[in-house]
């Protein structure tokens, strides 16, 4: 997911809806092309994005539970 509201609620939304990864419109192009190449090959990089907020990642294990 492209957002331009980078914060901990919209992360949430995105995990939930099942996105593979979430990414700041201010993202450099270099950086979004890479993020889709991994999204191709089947990784996920919003993993790093929930271990970088824990209170996200809590929030994320109780939802999920």
């Amino acid at each position: 997911m492209l957002s331009s509201y980078f914060n901990d609620e919209e992360l949430f939304e995105t995990i939930k809806t099942g996105a593979a990864a979430y990414v700041d419109k201010r993202t450099s192009t270099a950086e979004l092309v890479g993020t889709i190449r991994k999204v191709s090959r089947g990784a996920y990089p919003i993993n790093d994005s929930i271990i970088a907020r824990p209170a996200v990642a809590d929030r994320v294990l109780k939802q999920f539970q």
